[in-house]
């Protein structure tokens, strides 16, 4: 038996509203993709900066010297004043314009 319309309208719809939930989904899924990503890529700059491992890079592990340091280039960058370049703290210091 052939679908009426009714059926075919009802059908057309849930197929829809179904697009409109997986399409939601997938941008969420997508947004916590990047937002991890931005997570781990601020655990490699920390453990760049303080030149230790990165299971080591948290906050919770650094002594008052390095939070100091990390709260200075963390404003320094956020100003826009200079770029820290990558591997090159503390002993050797590297500032981009």
């Amino acid at each position: 038996m052939k679908p009426s319309d009714f059926q075919k309208t009802i059908q057309c719809q849930f197929e829809c509203k179904l697009k409109r939930v997986v399409k939601g989904i997938v941008k969420n899924y997508q947004k916590e993709l990047k937002r991890r990503m931005s997570k781990q890529d601020a655990y490699q700059w920390l453990a760049d900066l303080i030149c230790a491992p990165l299971s080591e890079a948290h906050i919770g592990y650094l002594g008052e010297y390095y939070c100091k340091q990390v709260i200075e280039e963390s404003r320094a960058s956020l100003s826009g004043g200079y770029v820290f370049l990558r591997g090159s703290f503390p002993d050797r210091l590297h500032w981009a314009l």
